[in-house]
């Protein structure tokens, strides 16, 4: 069995080994969101499927794809084929591929989620553009690719060209982890900034490509926000300003639930 990951490994490569090799069998992309697998004979490719779709829409979604782990199994590729063309597919394949990587702004990570974006001005949009977005608004990336009812790479276009627009942004999943941390007063530190170890920060802070911010609550209080930065020697606490502390009428000591948000 070969193991390995399209990240060290990218796709037409590999196909191009097992082609080269001419071996049966299937190679298995275990990708989180859209678990693929490609069926070969005599290494031709002579079947796809992904994510619930099969031939040509999952084949263009399996271009789509980038470090992901992958395993090959030798064994008889199964008799119902779904890609037609022999050489052709590794020719359309080679295509889609390029066309993927010309998306300049759709995540390459498909977990992220999508959300309509707040806008001053007014952007028109065509019917199914519009349509679009309303089906993305809450929904991973993944999501929209398999359920928009259209070919993977020409969803993938028309998402592009909505977070170019500025009309929805990809944010990634961050997990919501509270932490019980005793506040502290930090003397001559601008109001409207949380101070954290420099050790928790980074489990949180490089996730979110727009960066986070840090929510506090004391009790059963209000929920508090506050931008965040890293500050050594504060384990198990968090630095507030001497303002802050007067504005939210919060003492040294108090126990408060934080956790980090993307903002």
């Amino acid at each position: 069995m070969l193991r390995g990951d399209l990240k060290e490994f990218p796709l037409l490569n590999l196909l191009q080994t097992l082609q080269g090799s001419k071996r049966d069998g299937s190679l298995y992309l275990e990708h989180p969101q859209a678990p693929a697998c490609l069926s070969l004979r005599q290494g031709r490719l002579v079947g796809a499927e992904a994510g619930g779709l099969v031939g040509e829409c999952a084949l263009e979604l399996i271009a789509g794809m980038r470090a992901v782990p992958f395993r090959f199994d030798e064994r008889p590729a199964p008799a119902a084929h779904n890609l037609a063309g022999d050489l052709a597919v590794q020719q359309r394949l080679a295509q889609q591929v390029e066309d993927w990587q010309a998306l300049e702004l759709l995540p390459r990570e498909w977990d992220e989620v999508l959300r309509l974006k707040p806008r001053s001005g007014e952007v028109e949009l065509s019917l199914d553009m519009a349509r679009l977005v309303t089906l993305s608004d809450g929904q991973t990336v993944a999501a929209v690719l398999l359920g928009a009812g259209m070919p993977p790479l020409q969803v993938a276009r028309k998402l592009d060209r909505l977070l170019g627009l500025g009309v929805l942004e990809a944010r990634p999943q961050v997990p919501l982890v509270r932490h019980k941390l005793m506040i502290l007063p930090l003397y001559g530190t601008p109001p409207g900034v949380a101070y954290v170890d420099e050790g928790l920060y980074p489990e949180w802070g490089p996730r979110a490509r727009t960066g986070v911010r840090l929510s506090l609550q004391v009790r059963q209080g209000p929920v508090l926000h506050f931008q965040v930065r890293p500050r050594p020697s504060l384990a198990g606490r968090v630095g507030l300003s001497d303002a802050d502390l007067r504005r939210h009428r919060l003492g040294r000591g108090l126990e408060a639930e934080a956790w980090f948000e993307p903002v």
